[in-house]
């Protein structure tokens, strides 16, 4: 009988510890230990089986596959040794897609990682961060009518309320504040604000790809930002993404 299963090389192997950020993705135990150097504990586990017995081949007959390649990254994890024996032992098709359903999960964290590294943005926006940071009181700011908003339109009714409400108080405090700063930066260089609009909206098209729950996409806009401003202040990134909700870069 023929053997389909090929050793995944190292770099696969690196590739799938770090997807699952060095834990077993079902019981979360550590996949390696130190003693006196770094030593792996994980297993590479295929998702559909490599060679599948005639009873696995017929059980799993109608399932979906992340790949017709058993040997490729995407049907391949990495997990401890007892949770790819239990998957095993006996195989069932509530387990298949489980473990189906993890690993596309997965994937499309990757992606949304992705976004981290590959959309950067224009560092005039610290300047924008730095004149919400030197707020001292309330009547700083010129609050914007509730009127003027149309944040119904544009965040999903399955929200939480506290989401809502928090990008709301967001919009309502600052972006008038934060559009004027956008506004002077433009007169001192002209399109920085275009250019950093546009970056926010690649971004957010990256994630949205991947991800249609707002609430997360929203929270790793803001890690994005935070990241790529040298994590300045996280709050102040809350602001200014949820200027661009109502900007209309951001849920539009």
């Amino acid at each position: 009988m023929v053997d389909n299963r090929v050793n995944p090389t190292s770099n696969m192997k690196l590739l799938l510890y770090n997807q699952v950020d060095g834990r077993c993705p079902f019981c979360g135990k550590n996949l390696h230990y130190v003693k006196n150097q770094i030593q792996t504990l994980f297993e590479v586990a295929h998702i559909y089986p490599a060679n599948p017995k005639s009873y696995e081949s017929e059980l799993l007959k109608d399932v979906p596959r992340l790949s017709e390649d058993v040997n490729s990254i995407e049907n391949l994890i990495v997990v401890c040794r007892d949770c790819h024996k239990k998957f095993d032992h006996p195989r069932t098709t509530e387990d298949y897609y489980r473990w189906y359903d993890l690993k596309k999960d997965l994937m499309l964290n990757d992606k949304a990682k992705s976004a981290f590294f590959d959309n950067n943005v224009n560092e005039e926006i610290i300047k924008v961060m730095d004149a919400l940071l030197k707020i001292e009181c309330e009547s700083d700011l010129a609050q914007l009518r509730l009127s003027a908003l149309k944040l119904d339109e544009k965040i999903n009714s399955e929200n939480s309320f506290i989401f809502k409400k928090k990008i709301r108080d967001q919009v309502v405090d600052y972006y008038l504040m934060v559009r004027d700063q956008f506004k002077e930066l433009d007169t001192i260089s002209p399109y920085q604000f275009e250019k950093i609009a546009t970056q926010v909206k690649g971004c957010y098209l990256t994630l949205i790809e991947t991800n249609e729950n707002q609430e997360e996409v929203f929270s790793m806009l803001v890690v994005w930002l935070n990241e790529k401003t040298g994590k300045i202040s996280q709050p102040a990134c809350e602001i200014i993404i949820s200027f661009f909700i109502q900007n209309c870069e951001v849920f539009s």
